[in-house]
């Protein structure tokens, strides 16, 4: 498996959290309050990625074209430029 997957996973909103709380733990004698920072830091962002209201947001941060309503459906079939078969 090359290293830019495991890079590109790492570096993903879970991905970074759990890197804080690693190198909390490995700061935790040479860096206390570096340490202390970094864990709360990624607790904490652990914490409000789980928060429904967050998943919410950051849904509608993603999601912001509307759903086509039932009368614009018979129009697709004008429109269509291709058909795709999945399976």
């Amino acid at each position: 498996m090359p290293i830019r997957y495991i890079l590109k996973q790492l570096l993903m909103p879970p991905g970074v959290l759990l890197l804080l709380i690693v190198l909390a733990w490995w700061w935790r004698r040479r860096f206390p309050r570096l340490a202390g920072a970094c864990f709360v830091a990624g607790v904490g962002g652990l914490w409000l990625m789980s928060l429904p209201l967050v998943v919410e947001w950051g849904a509608r941060q993603l999601e912001r074209e509307p759903a086509l309503s039932a009368v614009q459906w018979p129009a697709l079939a004008q429109r269509a430029d291709a058909i795709v078969i999945l399976g």
